[in-house]
């Protein structure tokens, strides 16, 4: 048995959200939406309709981490543009299963101090 951690939340539209996190990858494993009837309902131990979501791709896998540095250039070009240039430059370091975050290059917040074209950029995996 996996263990987590479960969130009830309500939504300014009458809907009542249960988010199931699995604590080893870190990653959402379910949400549950129902309106606040249902929801009374199943806390009553009546069956009650729902709509869900699941989402098993890395449940139970080790959630990993690691920085690289990454040239990039950043350009006046549109965002759809600097987003695919962005994508295209992450492609080399995406090896093992790595995935880098393309926003990571459009802030200037991680460009390398003393670098004049690299950014820092976040990889996750799940193994």
């Amino acid at each position: 048995m996996l263990s987590g951690e479960c969130v009830i939340t309500q939504s300014s539209n009458d809907v009542v959200c249960i988010r199931l996190r699995d604590n080893r990858s870190r990653c959402q494993a379910v949400e549950v939406r129902l309106s606040y009837s249902n929801f009374a309902s199943a806390l009553m131990r009546i069956p009650a309709p729902c709509r869900f979501e699941w989402h098993p791709e890395n449940i139970g896998k080790k959630r990993e981490i690691k920085t690289e540095i990454v040239p990039f250039t950043l350009t006046y070009d549109s965002e759809n543009q600097n987003r695919e240039r962005a994508k295209a430059a992450l492609k080399p370091f995406e090896k093992d299963w790595w995935v880098g975050h393309p926003e990571d290059l459009l802030s200037h917040r991680n460009r390398v101090k003393g670098e004049v074209e690299a950014y820092q950029v976040s990889f996750i995996r799940y193994v």
